[in-house]
């Protein structure tokens, strides 16, 4: 099961910092086939991953791109994408102000240019964490705001300038990373995983944690908590009910990791996020 699929603009856009504003936020939206065309482009920086093959547009040139594709439209720039044929899937967000310029400048990341990026749970996660400060807390901390948003472009930076190191991970290995993001609330054993890279147990789960910098067991954890995570927004599921839904039948060990990870318990999270905050949501 994928994380829920959501858009949230922001009315009034949300004044983060005198250099930070942030106007929407997307994650998994799902969008009917159609090609999106603003000439002119947007006012603010538009970040885009793709996790379908998609037709985007790149200096007058319109191609499919591969999936798990990412790009960062400058205000202005012309914005051209999408799928006349079929359903596509993407997360985004608009942003604008002297941070975020300064930011893309320093990491020096390709602007208005496509770009090759296998690692979905990446944006996914960074996207997570902003959205829940953002709606958690009224008003949001800007220094934590800027501290998720400048990790995220760092690790972007960091990914991009490994090229040759991520295109060294064995194809049957990023298969597998990509299974379990599809499939991270269901029974996964790691005699199964290790079975569709044609590795040994103990081989396939040194192989991952070398090339993806976490074991295979806490990288479904972390899945399972960021989805959780997600869903504490929706009223009509009990925490038992999300827990269970997430792949943990045990709601004590689930409410303890979950504490670990985010610093907060799962209650007190739905708390925070239920208090009054000075935005429109508008479920995708």
């Amino acid at each position: 099961m994928a994380s829920q699929s959501f858009k949230h603009w922001f009315v009034p856009p949300l004044d983060i910092a005198p250099d930070l504003r942030i106007r929407g936020i997307g994650v998994r939206e799902l969008m009917s086939p159609c090609i999106v065309n603003r000439p002119a482009g947007t006012e603010d920086y538009m970040f885009m991953f793709f996790y379908d093959s998609v037709q985007i547009d790149d200096h007058g040139h319109k191609e499919f791109r591969v999936p798990e594709s990412m790009k960062i439209w400058e205000p202005g720039q012309k914005q051209w994408y999408g799928h006349p044929e079929q359903s596509w899937n993407h997360s985004w967000i608009h942003c604008e102000g002297a941070f975020v310029r300064r930011l893309l400048k320093t990491e020096r990341l390709p602007l208005n240019r496509t770009l090759s990026l296998p690692d979905p749970a990446l944006t996914e996660k960074a996207l997570l964490e902003i959205h829940g400060e953002l709606t958690g807390f009224s008003p949001p901390h800007p220094v934590i705001v800027k501290h998720l948003f400048e990790n995220w472009i760092c690790r972007i930076a960091r990914m991009l300038s490994g090229r040759d190191r991520i295109n060294s991970v064995p194809k049957k290995l990023l298969e597998a990373k990509q299974f379990i993001e599809m499939h991270f609330t269901e029974k996964l054993r790691l005699g199964d995983l290790a079975f569709r890279t044609c590795l040994s147990v103990p081989h396939f789960c040194s192989e991952f944690k070398r090339h993806f910098k976490v074991s295979a067991l806490h990288y479904v954890i972390q899945l399972r908590l960021h989805w959780a995570a997600q869903e504490l927004h929706n009223q009509n599921r009990n925490i038992s009910e999300i827990a269970v839904l997430a792949g943990f039948n045990d709601l004590f060990y689930f409410s303890r990791l979950f504490k670990k990870y985010f610093g907060v318990g799962p209650r007190l999270m739905r708390r925070r996020w239920s208090l009054p905050s000075r935005s429109v949501k508008i479920r995708g």
